[in-house]
């Protein structure tokens, strides 16, 4: 940095690309149900590829577009001077959810404050529910 004059310089700025790194391994941690053939149709490199920010960031969107991750964080690990190891830590979310329910119900609208007086039923309710998932072709960012 030089001065050229009052409140003013003259900066140079110079830029070096990092190195390039390969992948040498991937790793799947966290898996309770799902298939581990799932993740790696969403993974854009694989083991050997040139590790890239996009590539990894791109199969990173494509897990959490699943909806059967509550969490998906990716770790590079270095391996070596050129080598890096990817680990995919994934917790996969709530899978099944039960509800029941149980009350009154009239048949017609109630006139009398006193219930007994009124036509009432039993009511009951149930619910489940289980998350899908999509077993279509890969997504694309």
């Amino acid at each position: 940095m030089e001065q050229t004059g009052e409140n003013r310089f003259s900066v140079e700025f110079r830029l070096e690309e990092g190195r390039r790194v390969r992948v040498k391994r991937i790793v799947i941690a966290g898996l309770l149900v799902t298939q581990r053939k799932l993740i790696e149709r969403e993974l854009r490199l694989k083991e050997g590829d040139w590790a890239g920010s996009e590539a990894i960031q791109e199969t990173k969107r494509g897990l959490e577009k699943l909806g059967v991750f509550s969490e998906v964080r990716i770790e590079e690990v270095p391996d070596g001077p050129d080598s890096e190891n990817l680990v995919f830590n994934l917790r996969e979310g709530e899978r099944n959810m039960i509800s029941l329910g149980a009350g009154l119900e009239t048949k017609n609208e109630p006139t009398r404050l006193n219930l007994a007086e009124n036509v009432i039923g039993p009511r009951a309710t149930a619910e489940s529910s289980a998350p899908t998932c999509s077993a279509g072709p890969p997504s694309s960012a």
